[in-house]
Order: structure tokens, then C-alpha cells, then sequence
């Protein structure tokens, strides 16, 4: 009975340290995750970055464009405006 007790005892030793080893394991798991994580958030902030710089330039080209639409279509009214007053002198003339 003493040396199954023993044995018993030896027994839960060794469940203790193989518990103390998964512990050190998962928390070099959990760790590895945590810098994972870590470096894929600082590359999709990097990438977050550049694309808001690119979306700002790409809002002020498209601003820019639509100045130039408005100015264009402004010409081809005052165009319009000048073929219609000459059309109409034309036909005062004749």
C-alpha cells in the first residue's frame, strides 16, 4: 500500500510538471498570436495610411475635374449663345 502511494504520488508530480509545460506552451502560443496580431494591425495601419492619402489626392483630382467640367460647359453655352445670335442675324439679314 506505501508503494502504490508512492507511486501515486510520483504520479501526480509528473502530471503537475507536464501541466506547467502546456501552460509555458500556451502562453509562447498565445504570445506568438499576440505579436502576429500586433504586426499584421501595424502593417493594415500602414496600409490605412497610404490609402487615405491616396483617396485625399484622388478627391481633389475629381474636385479639380468638376471645376473643369463646370468651366467647360460654361464655354459650350456662351458657344451656343453666339451660334444662336449669329443664326438669328443671318436671318435678319436675309
Amino acid at each position: 500500500a506505501v508503494a502504490l502511494t508512492v507511486l501515486g504520488a510520483g504520479f501526480a508530480n509528473q502530471t503537475e510538471v507536464r501541466a506547467e509545460g502546456v501552460n509555458t506552451t500556451t502562453s509562447l502560443t498565445e504570445k506568438a498570436k499576440y505579436d502576429a496580431l500586433r504586426d499584421e494591425n501595424t502593417g493594415l495601419r500602414g496600409d490605412r495610411t497610404k490609402l487615405v492619402k491616396k483617396l485625399e489626392e484622388e478627391q481633389e483630382k475629381s474636385k479639380n475635374l468638376e471645376k473643369e467640367k463646370q468651366k467647360l460647359e460654361n464655354q459650350a453655352l456662351n458657344f451656343q449663345d453666339v451660334i444662336e445670335t449669329q443664326e438669328k442675324e443671318n436671318e435678319d439679314v436675309k
